[in-house]
């Protein structure tokens, strides 16, 4: 500015030259109110031409803030291992890795010979009871014709033996009874929350909403028969998010401090949650430590093994009054703040800020509450101000 000033004044008489300064720093809307200060003036119509926002400043306080990179695991309390109750050979398998499945959704299908047995073992603890059942009838009536006989057609012994008779009946019964009760309640183990039995076949089904890990089995192989189980499901109605912490900035944070996981670029998106756990040893050559938080995954936005960023945040709140983080310029390296003093006049006011978070920063100092703030098109009055300093700006 100052070489297009010499330019068009070269050759006027120096009076002229200052009074022309004067009049065109005085368009350009910017007056040094002060040496600590300066002063830019806008009007109102240019402020909404430019689309310039203000705020009224609040007192407030905010946490301060780690913004991490993160990770996606599942929760391996929640996966689902299923191994069969009987054994036998598989006949059909309808999962694989990946899958998403829901909860009673079928997974494969084998020829159950161990239920086949347990079947077959219930009838005939049936017929042993009804067997039973028949003998203890027959000693009862007896023992009821004998008391009937007592003292004349029969002797006081024979009455006392068939009561004894029936004992050992109704002893025979009850024996025959536990070992239905028995053999049926392992029939009832073929029943379950992973499997059904159908005939002599069982179908395997996820006892949760999720997605299959691992299917360790084929159709032919034997159900039962290793110490792998069939398949595996992962639970995700919940995760760990894991995040990559500097070790200097864990010192801000402990367990029970609010969390945000970032899925992806909208920040309307976030995800709410509290750190879980931090660990207490710190990687020797990245110098960092995890920080883990159980998150709520119902609406299945999470994956393991997807990159997140995550905000933690610290333990102490700093009070101070709070503006939109739009607010903050760079001046010379300084933070600043353009504060409205008068009617289309805004003051270049030099702050001192804390945390920022959600949209918001904290100033400690140089502003109060109540003062309105640029937000919205701050940038705009910077260079405006950088254009038409004394200096010509950096």
């Amino acid at each position: 500015m100052r070489s297009c000033l010499r330019t068009l004044f070269s050759g006027a008489p120096a009076g002229l030259c200052v009074l022309a300064c004067a009049l065109l720093l005085s368009a350009t809307g910017v007056v040094q109110a002060s040496a600590a200060e300066p002063v830019v003036t806008i009007s109102a119509d240019a402020l909404n031409r430019m689309g310039i926002g203000t705020a009224v400043a609040v007192a407030g306080t905010l946490r301060g803030h780690v913004t991490c990179p993160a990770y996606v695991v599942p929760d391996d309390r929640a996966v689902v291992r299923i191994h069969a109750v009987g054994q036998g050979r598989i006949l059909q398998v309808r999962s694989y890795p990946g899958q998403a499945v829901s909860a009673g959704q079928v997974l494969m299908e084998y020829d159950d010979y161990t239920l086949t047995d347990v079947q077959q073992q219930v009838r005939a603890a049936e017929a042993t009871l009804e067997e039973a059942q028949a003998t203890r009838d027959e000693a009862a009536l007896a023992a009821r014709r004998a008391e009937t006989l007592r003292g004349g057609a029969l002797a006081t012994g024979e009455v006392e033996r068939r009561r004894m008779v029936l004992r050992h009946a109704q002893g025979a019964v009850r024996e025959k009874q536990a070992m239905l009760d028995n053999t049926r309640m392992r029939l009832a183990q073929f029943s379950s929350a992973t499997e059904r039995p159908d005939g002599h076949r069982s179908r395997i089904v996820s006892p949760v909403a999720g997605v299959v890990r691992v299917v360790n089995v084929a159709a032919g192989d034997s159900a039962g028969a290793g110490p792998l189980p069939l398949v595996e499901i992962d639970d995700l109605s919940s995760v760990w998010v894991v995040s990559q912490v500097l070790d200097h900035d864990a010192r801000q944070l402990a367990p029970g401090n609010p969390q945000l996981t970032f899925p992806g670029r909208d920040a309307a998106g976030q995800i709410e949650s509290r750190i879980s756990t931090i660990d207490g040893t710190v990687d020797v050559q990245t110098r960092q430590l995890l920080v883990r938080s159980l998150v709520d995954n119902r609406a299945r936005r999470l994956r393991p093994g997807m990159l997140v960023t995550t905000a933690l945040f610290g333990s102490t709140p700093v009070s101070g009054v709070v503006v939109p983080d739009s607010a903050l310029q760079t001046v010379d390296g300084r933070p600043v703040i353009f504060v409205r003093v008068a009617p289309e006049r805004y003051a270049v006011r030099d702050v001192r800020v804390g945390p920022t978070a959600e949209g918001r920063i904290v100033v400690t100092q140089g502003l109060s509450a109540g003062e309105t703030v640029v937000t919205q098109g701050s940038f705009a009055l910077k260079s405006q101000l950088m254009l038409t300093r004394p200096d010509g700006g950096p």
